[in-house]
């Protein structure tokens, strides 16, 4: 039997890494791809992961706290762009750790702030 030429083992050696590389590359590309789409939130999402309400959400990117991007007609929040903005919440600013300034229901501490803002 004929051993093969030096060209064609160069060939083959030359095939089988650019395989490699090719196949290794694909594989990166959807692993990143898979995390890119995990980076991005539904303001429902977003609003669930930080513990606050749509609207809350919705107010910080309309008034610019917050990027967003849209999609179509709903936006997306980058996880980390909202990881950012809760750190920089000083203690005490989440609704749920508030605690009430007088023994007033909500009721009636409502018509007191409304009276007050009246007022001014």
């Amino acid at each position: 039997m004929k051993e093969p030429s030096l060209e064609t083992r160069l060939g083959e050696l030359i095939r089988g890494l650019v395989q490699t590389e090719v196949s290794a590359a694909v594989a990166a590309l959807a692993a990143q791809q898979a995390t890119n789409t995990e980076d991005y939130l539904t303001t429902k999402q977003a609003a669930k992961y930080a513990a606050i309400a749509q609207g809350t959400l919705r107010r910080w990117i309309s008034e610019g706290r917050l990027k967003a991007t849209h999609a179509g007609r709903y936006y997306r929040v980058r996880r980390a762009d909202l990881d950012h903005l809760l750190a920089e919440r000083p203690p005490g600013s989440h609704a749920a750790e508030v605690k009430p300034d007088s023994d007033r229901s909500p009721e009636e501490q409502a018509e007191a702030d409304f009276a007050a803002l009246m007022l001014r």
